[in-house]
């Protein structure tokens, strides 16, 4: 509520110097009028509301791109490797080869959806990882 009387302020006061909630006559939330007392508890009351903003977009930040280093670190074995992995497997029956085949195109797709991620992620145009296609359902 506060970040919209903000914005208010600034487009009913355009004249007056942040943080135009204090400076006003009258309190935006409210619409009382303000006596100098309650101008230094609402600009101090908005200050530490800005110094908060601040430090929760820094600890976002810092989360965002721990998460993205952490994908950046990730792999997944590629189709020839889990089909060799397997090959013992695949050989006892025709169903545990045809097991071993889901499973080994599994890990094709989500081979390649990971460098998709990681070139997203490595370009920023992290929009584009809204349009990606799931999936398919895990085999086991």
């Amino acid at each position: 509520m506060l970040k919209f009387a903000r914005e208010f302020t600034t487009s009913v006061f355009p004249d007056r110097n942040p943080p135009q909630i204090a400076t006003a006559e009258r309190c935006v939330l409210c619409q009382q009028e303000l006596d100098d007392a309650a101008v230094a508890r609402l600009t101090a009351f908005d200050a530490y509301l800005g110094e908060r903003d601040a430090e929760e977009a820094v600890a976002a930040k810092e989360a965002f791109e721990a998460a993205v280093s952490a994908i950046q670190l990730l792999s997944v074995k590629a189709r020839a490797n889990v089909t060799t992995i397997l090959a013992g497997y695949a050989a006892l029956s025709q169903r545990r080869k045809e097991h071993a085949e889901t499973l080994a195109s599994f890990f094709e797709k989500a081979e390649a959806r990971l460098g998709t991620v990681k070139i997203i992620l490595t370009a920023r145009t992290y929009d584009e990882l809204a349009s990606l296609d799931a999936l398919p359902d895990s085999p086991r």
